[in-house]
């Protein structure tokens, strides 16, 4: 028997400009661009924790700075005061641990790192100090282990503040693209460089595949396969009255950069022939090849045609794409599932995806059928099961219910 959907709509009272998706029940709001204040709702639409912090703040000498992502994890949300000090409050606005940081990361595996004169460290949900702060930068933990910068080198720390991986390698840009997780380990392995030859260590720091690869960039490892390059990335300014379709001719005819994929024995799988790599999901890969878009699989093989403008990463099972600027979705054979009709669309999300048509947004089901009606004038994607929608300029919480 078919489910049968309906959508429950709660408006939303007070003035903000921005609503972020929920997280752990509660959803960070802000006033306006200017003040930059912050808060959150519940899932009812109330205050939860008032507007009375910040999410940016101005300095005379050191410029912005801001609060990147203030969603909760673990229970504590990092925030901003009026001063631009950094510190945490939990679900009910109650300050746990003191504004007294000038940055600060998310909660991890029961630890966060903060910045204070200058140098990082990690706390506790009680604010104790557990690894000293006297290292130039640390980002979160996961799986036990943290990155970090000490001396100019880069390393890993274990939660006891234990040097795991030595200090020894240098930061280069591939480590920030190719599709790397968070500067951490993928599928056991993360990329390095030492004295400019580049490599693979595991978590024990072992050197998986050896510091001899030649390429200009290496990057995480995504369905057993990395992707690596060959060439220099260069910078092509757009010139005057020149069309997007020219310029993309120009600069593929300049660039001459080229990406493959390598396994965990640092053989080449995919040959280096592609100009752009764009994407990575569900097995597939997206790859850019004369000026044309493909989709790959693990050996290269082009499983169906395409003849689309734009090509997306698959989500439970679907893909957006877009031609002659309209929207639509594939599935993994490459048919056209859903019509290219949409304005703009979105990946789907536990089985819902918005769309916009005549400027207004709604939510389909996968077999395109309407769920909610094309009658908003913005719509988020659905987490913990709500979307934050805007009509006529009044936001509300979207709910779809299912039920046979």
């Amino acid at each position: 028997m078919k489910k049968k959907a309906t959508y429950l709509f709660k408006p939303i009272i007070g003035e903000y400009d921005y609503i972020l998706d929920f997280q752990e029940g509660l959803a960070c709001v802000r006033n306006n661009g200017e003040e930059f204040k912050v808060g959150y709702i519940d899932k009812t639409g109330d205050v939860a924790i008032p507007l009375e912090y910040y999410g940016r703040y101005e300095s005379l000498n050191d410029g912005p700075k801001f609060v990147i992502n203030p969603l909760f994890s673990e229970g504590l949300t990092p925030l901003m005061n009026k001063d631009g000090k950094f510190g945490y409050l939990d679900k009910k606005g109650k300050v746990v641990i003191p504004f007294e940081y000038d940055n600060t990361h998310w909660f991890s595996e029961g630890l966060a790192a903060v910045k204070q004169g200058g140098k990082w460290g990690f706390i506790n949900k009680k604010g104790e100090v557990v690894i000293p702060l006297e290292y130039d930068w640390a980002f979160y933990f996961q799986d036990g282990l943290a990155y970090a910068r000490k001396h100019g080198k880069l390393g890993y720390i274990d939660k006891a503040g234990k040097n795991v991986i030595p200090f020894e390698y240098d930061f280069y840009s591939g480590m920030s693209i190719g599709f790397s997780k968070s500067l951490g380990f993928s599928e056991g392995l993360t990329p390095v460089e030492k004295n400019g030859k580049k490599g693979y260590i595991d978590k024990t720091g072992k050197v998986v595949i050896p510091l001899e690869l030649e390429f200009d960039y290496i990057g995480s490892f995504c369905n057993g396969l990395a992707s690596v390059a060959i060439g220099k990335s260069i910078e092509i300014p757009m010139l005057e009255n020149e069309s997007e379709e020219d310029y993309k001719k120009r600069f593929n005819a300049l660039n001459k950069q080229r990406w493959g994929f390598i396994d965990k024995t640092g053989e080449v799988i995919i040959p280096i022939e592609y100009e752009r790599i764009l994407g990575i999901s569900e097995e597939l890969f997206i790859v850019e090849k004369d000026g044309k878009k493909s989709y790959i699989d693990n050996n290269g093989n082009v499983p169906f045609a395409t003849d689309f403008d734009v090509l997306s990463v698959f989500y439970e099972g679907f893909a957006r794409v877009n031609k002659d600027n309209k929207y639509g979705y594939i599935d993994k054979s490459g048919d056209v599932v859903i019509p290219i009709v949409y304005e703009e669309a979105s990946h789907f999300k536990d089985g819902h995806a918005s769309v916009k048509i005549d400027g207004k947004y709604g939510f389909i089901d996968k077999t395109g059928s309407i769920i909610v009606p094309l009658e908003y004038d913005s719509a988020g994607l659905f987490n913990e099961g709500l979307s934050v929608v805007k009509k006529d300029g009044k936001w509300g919480i979207l709910q779809i219910e299912t039920e046979e």
